[in-house]
């Protein structure tokens, strides 16, 4: 599975060296911001980590395969590439915080109906399109 991920010299010889370090900057940024996330309840771990992977995968070989191999944050991405799962702790977080977010702007922020109902339609997208995601790894029978 790691095969599809690892470099090819042909896509990292057209990155400059700037763009490359941009890149693991980039990569860094969002593995903080999944260590902040894996402690704060109301963000999101998974997303930071796959985007922090995309970017090593393009800028650094070394970071990629740290990233992937990683015994707490790999087995995300394991879950995430491998069976396309989300697992009922993130799934609860990510509603609750949704929750939390329509309720502080309808009671504070928003002066009219607009505001509450776009996010309302826009949070039950979202988390429709995520509760389609098993949770388990689902048998073959």
């Amino acid at each position: 599975m790691v095969e599809k991920f690892v470099l090819t010299r042909t896509r990292r010889k057209r990155l400059t060296p700037f763009v490359r370090k941009l890149l693991v900057a980039f990569g860094w940024f969002n593995v903080g911001l999944a260590v902040v996330g894996a402690v704060l309840p109301v963000m999101p771990t998974t997303e930071f980590l796959l985007i922090a992977l995309w970017a090593f995968s393009m800028s650094s070989k070394r970071f990629h395969r740290w990233l992937y191999d990683h015994p707490t944050f790999g087995q995300i991405i394991h879950a995430w590439q491998d069976h396309r799962l989300v697992p009922w702790s993130g799934k609860f977080t990510v509603v609750l915080a949704m929750s939390a977010s329509l309720y502080y702007v309808t009671q504070f922020i928003a002066t009219d109906w607009r505001l509450p109902c776009f996010l309302g339609l826009l949070f039950s997208v979202v988390a429709a399109r995520l509760f389609r995601f098993h949770s388990s790894p689902v048998n073959d029978i």
